[in-house]
């Protein structure tokens, strides 16, 4: 690599990583905290929400608006207990539906996973195979990655308040926002809208979560979820609340003193969900937890970076600039030029790169040439750039542009 191209990387790298630890420091601080030592009044977790159409509609998913085979009702064990590589729920089907919950000592419900008689928990009891109303294994693959033909995706914030008893709250029944929707309908009107029907609100959607916590062996710690339709929440990459199927609102809770995590340690909770039918949406997560966003598109950047130190090196692929280094070039109108990245310059960047996905999203507005993607960028790599978050408007038929393409 000559001198040019090596003060090249260094100014790329550079660009790449200072809306990196920006970011991070965003992340990092808790919302309302205090300088004092007291616990934050507040803590705003940020995630992504993915829009879909139902079933019956043109382009429509066909897990939303469908009825399991068992019918409405709460089914288990359709999703594997353990996190996928990815860091995404994994289906497996081969699942029952409950017919009375799992108790623990206190009668709380608990994921059927975590019964222990030892505890005094009581169990309980399932009925049939069921699927809880997912076809495959391949359609429940797009709940929670963006797919251009399934649907599309915006970040979503939910602000947990902390109440006298010390737990963080949010719940769509009280929250300023949400109450005067009537339920938690997070993209009313935005994205693909809403589908029509009755009642004409927006009821198909996921939501996910990946957040970061210190485990408290001493501090009771508990994270409570309540809601419809489907949960799953992992902590450490384990199953510890599945709440599957199509049904009302069902709660449940999880005892982290049950889970073995060593005390004083940082341990992942990541949490997915999903409204699938028309007639109500409950959201509600009470916790004493202090939870941190972790960005889901940088973990699963980190899971690509550990994967790609494994691939050799392919010289002389052309690929297109990463956007993240240059939002000029990345909304300019007309194509991005291809470049040829070194050997030795591709292996540099490479984990910056990763690091460095989520940024393509941070450009505002669009050239007048342009129009906005209703979805955000997926990971990229040096190979597969980010989707720059603008798109050239189409050229009517007959023009120089259309001509010439």
């Amino acid at each position: 690599m000559n001198p040019r191209q090596q003060s090249t990387v260094r100014a790329l790298l550079f660009a790449t990583a200072a809306p990196v630890a920006l970011a991070a420091l965003a992340v990092a601080t808790p919302s309302g905290a205090s300088t004092d030592g007291e616990p934050p009044s507040e803590v705003v977790l940020t995630g992504i929400v993915r829009d879909f159409r139902e079933r019956s509609k043109p382009g429509g998913h066909p897990d939303f608006e469908l009825q399991p085979s068992g019918g409405f009702g709460h089914y288990c064990d359709n999703i594997s207990p353990i996190l996928g590589e990815d860091k995404k729920p994994v289906f497996k089907g081969g699942g029952f539906k409950v017919t009375n919950q799992w108790r623990d000592a206190s009668g709380r419900n608990i994921c059927w996973r975590l019964y222990d008689p030892s505890r005094g928990d009581r169990v309980g009891s399932k009925s049939g195979v069921s699927t809880g109303g997912i076809t495959s294994a391949a359609t429940f693959s797009t709940w929670f990655n963006d797919d251009l033909n399934l649907n599309a995706s915006t970040p979503l914030s939910l602000t947990l308040k902390r109440q006298p008893s010390g737990a963080y709250v949010f719940d769509s029944q009280t929250d300023p926002a949400y109450q005067s929707l009537g339920g938690f309908f997070p993209i009313e009107g935005q994205l693909f809208g809403n589908p029509g029907g009755t009642p004409n609100r927006n009821f198909h959607f996921t939501f996910e979560l990946h957040t970061r916590f210190t485990y408290n062996a001493a501090g009771n710690q508990v994270f409570t979820f309540r809601g419809d339709d489907d949960v799953w929440v992992f902590i450490d990459g384990k199953l510890v609340i599945d709440l599957g199927g199509v049904h009302g609102a069902i709660e449940q809770v999880v005892d982290l003193n049950r889970l073995g995590l060593v005390d004083g340690r940082d341990y992942e909770l990541s949490f997915f969900f999903a409204e699938r039918h028309r007639t109500q949406s409950n959201f509600k997560i009470t916790t004493n937890l202090q939870l941190q966003t972790i960005s889901c598109r940088r973990s699963t950047c980190r899971s690509q970076a550990t994967r790609s130190t494994e691939e050799p090196p392919t010289e002389g692929r052309q690929t297109r600039p990463h956007p993240a280094f240059s939002h000029a070039r990345a909304t300019a109108p007309g194509r991005l030029p291809t470049t040829t990245w070194p050997r030795r310059a591709r292996n540099s960047v490479r984990v910056a790169l990763l690091s460095a996905c989520a940024a393509c999203a941070t450009v505002a507005g669009c050239p007048t040439q342009m129009q906005p993607l209703p979805i955000r960028p997926r990971p990229c790599s040096p190979t597969r750039r980010c989707m720059s978050p603008c798109r050239r408007r189409p050229s009517p038929p007959g023009s120089p542009d259309r001509a010439s393409a």
